[in-house]
């Protein structure tokens, strides 16, 4: 699905890249340091609706900082900004961009190809794998599937010492924690200004 190539330069904001004997002129993008964060990433695709509940319910858990890569279908003759579009995360999500809570990437590559598979997706975590890799823990978590801690009141943080403490385990010896989830959705199409629909 994915190939990692990298490259050990200066920075310049932009550069050239041969790729296949065809030269491409590119934006190098430099993203925030989450240094021993907890934070979420999740690829979106027109789900504006329900975005702004599962960023609130995870923050409240005590999740810092949310990777938004928005995959909305846009017509390739629209710049991004464009009312046009299907989704408007950017202005959607304007305050908690501001706020440094979330950081939102366009990401206008196909979910699936009929050769790889769900490509799209598989890529998008990888990138947040390398682009925030001084995170504490980074969670793959689609806005359809919520954590559900329970234990008491903790927050994500606690959780994590707790499970880490209770089984006793070496977190230099895992690559990462399964969770179990129940998918959430609205099949009855009800309102969707807080969280009932839930």
């Amino acid at each position: 699905h994915v190939y990692i190539y990298t490259l050990k330069i200066d920075y310049k904001k932009n550069i050239n890249i041969k790729i296949n004997d065809k030269i491409f002129n590119t934006d190098v993008n430099r993203y925030p340091v989450f240094k021993d964060e907890i934070i979420l990433s999740t690829l979106v695709k027109n789900e504006d609706n329900y975005i702004r509940q599962w960023i609130d319910f995870h923050h409240r858990l005590g999740i810092s900082r949310f990777i938004i890569y928005d995959n909305a279908e846009i017509n390739d003759k629209l710049s991004y900004n464009s009312i046009e579009t299907i989704s408007n995360l950017p202005e959607l999500l304007k305050d908690y961009i501001a706020s440094g809570v979330v950081v939102l990437i366009k990401w206008p590559y196909p979910k699936r190809l009929p050769t790889s598979g769900i490509s799209g997706q598989v890529t998008q975590q990888n990138h947040s794998l390398y682009s925030f890799k001084k995170s504490k823990y980074i969670g793959f978590f689609d806005i359809d599937e919520y954590i559900n801690i329970q234990i008491g009141k903790m927050t994500i943080d606690t959780f994590f010492d707790h499970v880490i403490n209770k089984y006793n385990i070496n977190v230099n010896l895992i690559t990462a924690f399964t969770f179990f989830n129940k998918f959430f959705y609205n099949p009855h199409n009800l309102p969707t200004d807080g969280t009932n629909f839930l």
